[in-house]
């Protein structure tokens, strides 16, 4: 409990929050533990939107730099 209580991650709360609840039903051991971890997912998929804009847009702006050289090639 003392070395999850001096580290502040996130398996760090859940593991605490876990043994907090030894001696309790196994279900309400994993309750405990997923109502510690829930929040922390939501912080990770918050950029996820944006995470996944940036791969369909690549092809655009690498299309647009193709199309400009060609452009420059022809204009020379």
């Amino acid at each position: 409990m003392a070395l999850c209580k001096s580290n502040q991650s996130t398996i760090a709360r859940m593991i605490e929050k876990g043994i907090s609840r030894i001696g309790r039903p196994l279900p309400d051991i994993n309750a405990a533990a997923e109502n510690v971890g829930k929040p922390e997912v939501a912080k990770l998929e918050k950029g996820l939107p944006t995470l996944a804009t940036s791969p369909g847009a690549a092809p655009m702006v690498g299309f647009g730099t193709v199309m400009g050289m060609i452009w420059q090639h022809f204009t020379i």
